[in-house]
């Protein structure tokens, strides 16, 4: 569809030639083509809304602050020039050795790779996207809604996931592979990450991976992959964070054993006259 739909306030004040030459993908991803022939190292235009956009292949972030939008030169690559707009989440299949990508492109493939999830955060740090799975072989997996469907949510440093079709019990897809926040300079310092299962289970990640030529950062799990059917939310922290929902005591209280008297709990009646109540203590 046309770049410009989601934009409705642009439509009567876009002065910018062939708007129409881009368009969006879904929701999330802004496609610019080639439309002529270009000599080499030659570049062109594409008209981007206003927003931080980020290059799918590079992780390069195009800038826009003027709020009609504006067009904006690019280089031609060997693949189609793609853009994930601002405040989304979209799943994408590769595996990765030595910084080289093979991209999963058939039914088979797709089933035996883990996911990515790329992340372009909004001005407000939220980004929002949503994830389809089937095995993609009988088109009465739709007709029956034998399929996951999930919906992610990052607000600040919190990633949940939501389940839209609850009426088809998970069998154990492809798992998560690497969550990659792009436009990340913000959280260079980030320190640890844990993901929280549905039931309850709080499990460490490995150690955030912060890149500052692409400027991104990237969580994985410490073992393995994220078992995306077992999967609820993720939380990531710096040093400098007061709080982190991976710390329990980060939260400034703990219950000191040396004074906590479970006999007063076990009690069927209470002596209210003695003072035999918890001590809360503050690490700080």
């Amino acid at each position: 569809r046309s770049t410009l739909f989601p934009y409705t306030t642009l439509f009567r004040s876009a002065t910018y030639d062939a708007p129409e030459s881009t368009f969006l993908v879904g929701d999330a991803i802004k496609v610019s083509p080639v439309l002529g022939p270009l000599k080499k190292d030659e570049t062109f235009e594409s008209y981007f809304p206003p927003g931080r956009w980020v290059d799918m292949d590079t992780f390069a972030v195009v800038a826009v602050t003027n709020e009609l939008g504006g067009n904006i030169t690019l280089t031609p690559r060997t693949t189609v020039k793609k853009h994930l707009r601002p405040g989304y989440i979209v799943p994408v299949q590769y595996n990765e050795t030595a910084g080289t990508r093979t991209w999963a492109n058939s039914t088979d493939q797709l089933a035996a790779t883990g996911i990515n999830l790329v992340i372009n955060r909004d001005a407000d740090g939220f980004a929002l996207g949503k994830l389809f799975l089937d095995e993609g072989r009988n088109i009465s997996e739709i007709d029956r809604a034998a399929y996951e469907y999930y919906e992610f949510r990052l607000t600040g440093k919190t990633l949940q996931k939501m389940t839209i079709n609850t009426d088809h019990p998970a069998e154990g897809g492809p798992s998560i592979a690497s969550i990659v926040i792009a436009d990340a300079a913000d959280l260079n310092t980030t320190e640890h990450a844990c993901a929280l299962s549905r039931s309850g289970v709080t499990t460490p990640l490995s150690d955030p991976e912060y890149d500052s030529e692409t400027q991104t950062l990237t969580l994985r799990a410490a073992d393995g992959e994220i078992d995306i059917t077992q999967f609820a939310a993720l939380h990531f922290a710096a040093p400098s964070d007061r709080y982190s929902l991976c710390d329990f005591y980060s939260a400034g209280w703990h219950v000191d054993n040396s004074t906590f008297k479970i006999d007063a709990l076990n009690a069927t009646q209470v002596d209210r006259s003695e003072e035999h109540t918890s001590e809360l203590q503050s690490p700080i």
